[in-house]
């Protein structure tokens, strides 16, 4: 699971039988149990500036009107000018996931299984003190990479 999908990548193997699984891989991810990175300090730079909103009924972040080209800089931000204009079109609305959404989730399929954290080194959307707070969530065992990279390599 890459960025917030990583919790979902826990939910979903927590509640499936899924023996053709070897190893869980989370790609600079979010990791569960815990708070989203969100919500752990220091706060990523772009989260200050008012990029992205949410949407009334709390559960649907949104990129603020007219802030793609910003955003796309510190998702992106070793990628080429050119290629960051074209991913900024692809930015979409996206839930929310908050602590709450995975109480109760039995992990003990999760912890069992063979894991591995990818940190990526040059990320601003999930900070790499970030990404070693996720990677520690995955406890003893659990696989550590580092590459020299932007959040999305």
């Amino acid at each position: 699971g890459h960025s917030t999908a990583g919790r979902m990548v826990t939910a979903c193997f927590s509640r499936l039988s899924a023996p053709k699984i070897h190893r869980l891989v989370f790609l600079a991810a979010e990791t569960l149990p815990g708070p989203t990175s969100l919500s752990l300090r220091p706060s990523p730079s772009w989260l200050a500036e008012g990029l992205v909103s949410l949407h009334p009924s709390g559960e649907v972040l949104t990129v603020t009107a007219a802030a793609e080209k910003r955003l796309a800089a510190f998702f992106f931000s070793r990628a080429s000018e050119q290629d960051r204009i074209v991913a900024a079109g692809c930015f979409r609305p996206s839930a929310k996931y908050p602590e709450d959404v995975f109480a109760g989730i039995e992990l003990d399929s999760f912890w069992r299984a063979p894991k591995a954290y990818i940190k990526c080194m040059d990320d601003s959307v999930i900070l790499p003190a970030h990404q070693d707070a996720m990677h520690e969530r995955l406890r003893e065992g659990a696989q550590k990479f580092e590459f020299d990279s932007d959040h999305n390599p």
